[in-house]
């Protein structure tokens, strides 16, 4: 709400790849927590970019090491933010992937 974009939420890695084969050009964005029951975030990144998914996947992890970024990347991924995600960074990579205009920073606080 507060960047106005629609979003769906999903449950787990299952309901995001379901979720995807319905309409691969639906979402402009995904972001994929890596921990989630019955599929984790990479293997859904992964399957969902076998779908043919080309738009951007942020994964999300509480996992920061250098190895557990390189995982996620190697899955498909674009981009890994940690955990907690901290509003800047988000609102830095909405506007990188022009999900949200520039316009003026202020008006997301």
């Amino acid at each position: 709400d507060k960047y106005n974009v629609d979003a769906d939420c999903v449950y787990n890695g299952q309901e995001a790849l379901d979720t995807i084969k319905e309409d691969v050009s639906k979402y402009a964005m995904i972001f994929m927590d890596n921990r989630m029951p019955v599929m984790t975030g990479m293997d859904a990144t992964e399957k969902i970019r076998r779908l043919g998914y080309k738009n951007p996947i942020i994964g999300v992890t509480g996992d920061v090491l250098d190895e557990d970024i390189n995982k996620f990347m190697e899955k498909g991924s674009n981009e890994v933010l940690g955990k907690p995600v901290n509003n800047e960074d988000l609102q830095n990579l909405l506007i990188r992937y022009k999900i949200i205009p520039h316009g003026d920073a202020d008006s997301f606080q």
